[in-house]
């Protein structure tokens, strides 16, 4: 992705997500007590699992790459993902999380014709030197190729992008990729584009779904495809319609996933 990406093709897209159709509600918070000691019985007991999901490259009519889902459980029943890792940024267990999400995701994963894997990680890992060092044991211990290997960023950005950008530089070193996860027309996605300027970019659901009856989600994803220059750089996410994939390929996008290609599976 190239560094110059220019103020008038940020500005074409904040104007078209201006228009109002798009805007999402705010997400509710759960302050569930019981989270609190979930994370650490989680982590304790290591009783995280990893599903995946096939990302399809329209074009090749293939896999592209899987994306590992991080499952935790508690007592064998599972637990909601998204709280359990916002619990664990809160109390300051990213480090842990993080590594036991990699880890499940990494050694359950069977390579299909040398796909790529994408991982969820929180950015607050990345200025960790404690995240680092583990993840190169890790990589040695199960062979695991850096160069096969995505980063994921979550939308948890209280980090700023000066404290993880020397972090990205050496992961990069390694030969491992980054992609922002769950893109979508915000200051925050927009500024880490420019920031971190990822190999990927994944774009959030809220901008597929409907993309077929939508002529501004399709200006849209357009604009953001030419923005980062390149249609093997952008994934669509929560494809689950014949209709939003034709869309799609009305539009340019080459790399898409979603429950129209598979629900999720284990190695």
């Amino acid at each position: 992705m190239k560094s110059n990406a220019n103020a008038t093709k940020h500005t074409k897209i904040m104007n078209i997500a201006n228009e109002g159709e798009c805007n999402q509600p705010a997400r509710s918070s759960n302050s569930d007590s019981t989270f609190e000691s979930s994370v650490e019985k989680v982590l304790k007991q290591r009783s995280l699992r990893s599903v995946y999901q096939p990302i399809i490259h329209h074009k090749q009519n293939s896999v592209f790459a899987h994306e590992a889902l991080s499952r935790p459980l508690l007592n064998g029943k599972p637990l909601n993902p998204e709280e359990w890792f916002r619990k664990a940024c809160a109390y300051g267990l990213t480090v842990e999380a993080d590594l036991l999400a990699v880890e499940s995701a990494l050694r359950n994963f069977t390579p299909v014709d040398s796909s790529y894997l994408f991982v969820n990680v929180m950015p607050t890992s990345l200025g960790q030197n404690a995240f680092l060092y583990a993840l190169e044991d890790l990589l040695r211990e199960i062979s695991f190729s850096p160069q096969d290997l995505v980063f994921e960023l979550t939308e948890f950005f209280d980090t700023g992008f000066q404290q993880i950008k020397q972090t990205i530089a050496t992961l990069r070193s390694y030969g491992i990729r980054i992609a922002i996860d769950d893109v979508e027309i915000e200051n925050s996605s927009l500024r880490a584009i420019i920031e971190l300027e990822p190999d990927f970019i994944k774009v959030d659901r809220s901008l597929i779904q409907g993309i077929a009856v939508s002529e501004q989600k399709q200006r849209i994803v357009a604009a953001l495809l030419d923005y980062i220059g390149s249609r093997e750089a952008l994934i669509a996410e929560g494809v689950e319609t014949h209709e939003d994939f034709k869309a799609l390929i009305k539009v340019g996008v080459l790399l898409s996933q979603g429950y129209y290609w598979s629900s999720l599976c284990q190695f």
